[in-house]
């Protein structure tokens, strides 16, 4: 498992995205649901509440060699990187847009948005995504936790933010890019 003081750093950055939006907008309160508020006018901050947790793999490389493919993996997945901080081992980006398709794959295959007449609202709804993964050494095994978070609106009218969740695919796709997970001995 990866440290306590690790999934803080992931989830303290993961709260504060800078997005480009205009007007303002509160998601309804409902149990599992987090607020979300986006304030300004061409541009504001993105907080949300509770939300997901992140995914943790092992794969059966060194930290070196996972910390040297992981831009390539994120380039390949169309992810561009913003934040890569090489002391803690942490990358990823926490405030892009997408729409419809992530590197060529549909949205729905990431994300669950909710769906509208019949279709995913991940593959209709602009998104703001966050992605990000910090690698962590256990000797030649390389603990990789991903953290993705994302939030969706309709582009055509004006409306209230939707928290989507991750369907694991997108963080699992990231460790099996970087190697193997470890045998059992």
């Amino acid at each position: 498992m990866c440290s306590s003081r690790l999934r803080t750093r992931l989830a303290a950055s993961s709260l504060s995205w800078v997005l480009m939006a205009s007007g303002c907008a509160t998601g309804t309160s409902r149990p599992d649901a987090e607020t979300v508020r986006i304030g300004g006018t061409g541009g504001g901050l993105l907080r949300t509440r509770g939300g997901e947790a992140e995914k943790t793999s092992s794969v059966d490389v060194p930290i070196a060699q996972a910390w040297r493919v992981l831009p390539q993996i994120y380039d390949s997945l169309g992810i561009a990187l913003t934040d890569i901080d090489p002391a803690d081992h942490t990358l990823g980006n926490t405030g892009m847009k997408a729409y419809k398709h992530l590197g060529g794959v549909p949205l729905s295959t990431y994300l669950e948005c909710g769906s509208t007449q019949a279709f995913p609202s991940a593959d209709t709804y602009q998104v703001q995504l966050s992605v990000r993964t910090s690698a962590e050494s256990s000797g030649e095994i390389t603990m990789l936790s991903t953290l993705v978070e994302a939030v969706a609106r309709p582009l055509a009218f004006g409306g209230e933010y939707v928290r989507c969740s991750s369907r694991g695919v997108l963080e699992a796709k990231i460790a099996a890019m970087i190697g193997p997970a470890p045998r059992k001995k």
